[in-house]
């Protein structure tokens, strides 16, 4: 199967067009008439997974965050270098994959065990959806549903809003939006969201949210976006039959408890 066939049935999962303006998507290295030989699923590239692609002998590596995302001069990046020399195609799906029906968010809101999810915002122009929100099957308090949080997202640690004897007495609505989602809490409040789990958030939001009552949780960009890893290979392990899929991606933060 050629690149080019792979990245035309991934633009059907995640379309380019409905990246945000700003952003870089798309192929940004290599050459898309080559065959597919494997494919490298990955949170950010670096020389790191291009070794580890060239040694399981994927010459396809699809990341959610560019390698290349503003216009360059030169090629002298050790990772844009290294691709080039072996082959190794680099495909980006970026804020597309963020808006996309079965993206970051709906892989997000699924694994906690949302029910009646709906979006948070909705784009106008081509009616991708950003963020989610729904109901937990039961109600926690919100030590229990902080812990709920980590052992699903795998966190080691997490950063949450004060919590009072009003807030975070019983969640049950709960907003979520992967990686930095913090521009969306004021829809989360608005939809009565008992909490909102997202990452990147600035700190005077943790005041906000205290005092609207809501549980805002930051549970790290690398916690809330990776969990898209596993439906996204099964995805592509079930549509492109006798190409093998692998993931690989490491947290660039390290916790000192």
């Amino acid at each position: 199967m050629l690149i080019s066939e792979v990245i035309a049935n991934l633009n059907t999962y995640a379309p380019e067009f409905i990246a945000d303006s700003w952003d870089n998507v798309g192929l940004q290295v290599g050459d898309e008439n080559a065959e597919a030989s494997k494919i490298l699923l990955t949170l950010d590239v670096d020389i790191d997974v291009l070794k580890e692609a060239l040694e399981i002998g994927a010459n396809l590596v699809v990341t959610h965050h560019p390698l290349i995302f503003k216009p360059i001069s030169s090629i002298t990046d050790e990772a844009l270098v290294f691709a080039i020399k072996n082959n190794i195609a680099i495909f980006t799906m970026h804020t597309n994959l963020d808006w996309a029906t079965d993206g970051i968010n709906d892989s997000f809101a699924r694994l906690l065990g949302l029910e009646s999810i709906e979006p948070i915002r909705r784009n106008d122009d081509n009616g991708a959806c950003m963020g989610r929100f729904g109901s937990l099957k039961n109600s926690m308090s919100a030590h229990e549903f902080i812990k709920f949080i980590k052992q699903k997202l795998g966190c080691e640690v997490l950063k949450h809003s004060r919590l009072t004897q009003d807030v975070g007495v019983k969640i049950k609505r709960v907003g979520v939006c992967g990686g930095a989602g913090d521009e969306f809490l004021a829809e989360c409040i608005e939809q009565k969201c008992d909490a909102f789990v997202t990452s990147d958030v600035h700190y005077h939001l943790a005041k906000e949210a205290y005092s609207k009552g809501i549980l805002l949780i930051d549970a790290g960009h690398f916690e809330t976006e990776s969990l898209v890893l596993k439906p996204l290979s099964n995805w592509l392990a079930t549509w492109f039959n006798g190409v093998e899929v692998a993931a690989k991606c490491k947290n660039y933060w390290e916790y000192k408890l």
